[in-house]
C-alpha cells in the first residue's frame, strides 16, 4: 500500500453522486460518478486514488457549458490515476464525470466477495458482494481528493 496518500489540494470535493450496476453472476460492476468540486488552482491534471478500477471515460464540465475531455494515466505503484485534460481547468465550480468498471474481489479490500451457507439446507454456499465502508472502500480508493475536510453528502447505489 502506498504510504503517501495525500493528493495535491488543487480541488475540493463538495458532493459525490455514484450509481452502480452490479452483476452478481460475474461478480463485476460498472458505475458512473459525478463529483461536484471547486477547483482552487488552474490545472490541466487531477489525481485520484484508484486501485483495481478501469476508468473508461472522464471529463469535466462547468455551469457555463465548458466541457473538457481527459485522458487517463494509471499510476499503479502509487495507487493513483492521473486525469490529463485537453485544456486548462480554471478556478471555480466544476463537475467531474467518470464511467468505470471493476471486479468484485476476493481480498478483504474494496468491494469484495463474502459467502454464507444457505439457511434452508445449510449445505449450499452462496456468495454476495460486501464492503466495510461506503464510497471510499466500494471504489477501492477511487475516492477523490482525500483531505482532512473530506465530506460525502450524496451517495446513491442502484
Amino acid at each position: 500500500m502506498n504510504e503517501n496518500i495525500r493528493l495535491p489540494k488543487i480541488a475540493i470535493p463538495q458532493r459525490y453522486e455514484i450509481n452502480l450496476d452490479i452483476n452478481l453472476e460475474e461478480f463485476s460492476y460498472t458505475g458512473k460518478e459525478v463529483v461536484f468540486l471547486e477547483i482552487v488552482d488552474e490545472t490541466k491534471e487531477l489525481q485520484l486514488h484508484s486501485l483495481g478500477i478501469d476508468i473508461e471515460n472522464a471529463f469535466i464540465e462547468n455551469d457555463s457549458g465548458e466541457h473538457i475531455e481527459a485522458s487517463i494515466n494509471y499510476l499503479p505503484e502509487e495507487e493513483r490515476v492521473s486525469l490529463i485534460f485537453e485544456d486548462k481547468v480554471t478556478q471555480g465550480d466544476w463537475q467531474l464525470y467518470l464511467d468505470f468498471k471493476a471486479t468484485i474481489v476476493d481480498e478483504l479490500r474494496g468491494f469484495y466477495r463474502s459467502s454464507f451457507k444457505d439457511s434452508e439446507n445449510g449445505t449450499q454456499e452462496k456468495a454476495n458482494p460486501i464492503t466495510s465502508n461506503t464510497t471510499t472502500i466500494i471504489f477501492k480508493k477511487l475516492t477523490l481528493f482525500i483531505t482532512n475536510t473530506l465530506k460525502i453528502t450524496v451517495f446513491k447505489a442502484i
